[in-house]
């Protein structure tokens, strides 16, 4: 997601624990070079629990960038599904 200008970000799942994570990365100058690491967004559960976090979707105005996405765990022994949501207000 751009503003016209040279600020991007993304969101994207990644696989490198186990199961799905969602991740951000952004650039500031019009994509020459992005933000390293990018940075995870979920939290993962205490172990030995396991989350699955997907569909990351964004939406950037002005300094504001809030993104958000669901995940589920199991709780109890019955999967549990919450729709989370972070935002920034300086830029990321």
């Amino acid at each position: 997601m751009s503003d016209g200008g040279a600020v991007a970000g993304v969101m994207h799942m990644d696989e490198r624990e186990p199961r799905f994570e969602v991740y951000f990365t952004r650039t500031i100058d019009g994509g020459k070079s992005w933000m390293k690491p990018d940075m995870r967004l979920d939290t993962p559960p205490k172990a030995p629990q396991l989350s699955e976090a997907m569909f990351p979707q964004l939406v950037h105005a002005g300094k504001a960038w809030v993104v958000t996405w669901t995940d589920t765990t199991k709780e109890d022994g019955r999967v549990v599904g919450r729709l989370l949501t972070r935002a920034s207000t300086d830029e990321g």
